[in-house]
């Protein structure tokens, strides 16, 4: 489940710490922003970068989710049979 996480992790990590970069290259590459491009802080990133990869939570934790969500589905669907059925026996 977590193998394509650490998998991703030690991808980046590899590459930042393969990177030697000097201080005036680190600030030559971030560009300058405009008015219109400049966020307050605290804003969340939207969009994702063509390079970076989606993560499908539904795929990597859709099963454990099931196995427990299942058994409580079942005992109430169970719970509300019964309720009908004593009901029904009642009238």
């Amino acid at each position: 489940m977590g193998g394509k996480l650490i998998d991703r992790f030690a991808e980046n990590l590899a590459e930042l710490l393969g990177e030697s970069q000097s201080e005036e290259r680190h600030l030559a590459a971030v560009p300058e922003l405009d008015e219109e491009d400049a966020r307050p802080s605290g804003t969340l990133r939207t969009s994702l970068t063509p390079d970076e990869e989606a993560l499908d939570l539904l795929a990597i934790a859709g099963t454990p989710l099931l196995k427990r969500v299942a058994p409580v589905a079942g005992a109430i669907a169970g719970l509300l049979f019964l309720v009908w059925l004593i009901r029904r026996i009642v009238r």
